[in-house]
């Protein structure tokens, strides 16, 4: 089993809008993808795509992957690369 760790991050109230807004779409993808249709309305995806504005997916996107790099810069590599 993978080892599982927690993090806390301090989002703003775009970067959150942002991060909903990717999961709703990813959901609605999977479902369309997995033949069940897709669970939003044409208004409500363009409402997500709209939530996601450049700045705070950019600053989004930042935060996530400072928050899931290893603290010691030789963990997670792989001796054998």
């Amino acid at each position: 089993m993978p080892e599982t760790f927690s993090i806390c991050l301090d989002l703003d109230r775009d970067e959150v809008l942002a991060l909903l807004s990717y999961i709703a779409i990813g959901l609605h993808i999977l479902a369309i993808a997995g033949g069940n249709g897709g669970s939003l309305s044409p208004d409500e995806f363009n409402s997500h795509l709209g939530n996601i504005n450049a700045d705070a997916a950019d600053r989004l996107t930042q935060k996530l992957t400072a928050a899931i790099q290893p603290s010691n810069p030789d963990e997670g590599s792989n001796p054998n690369s």
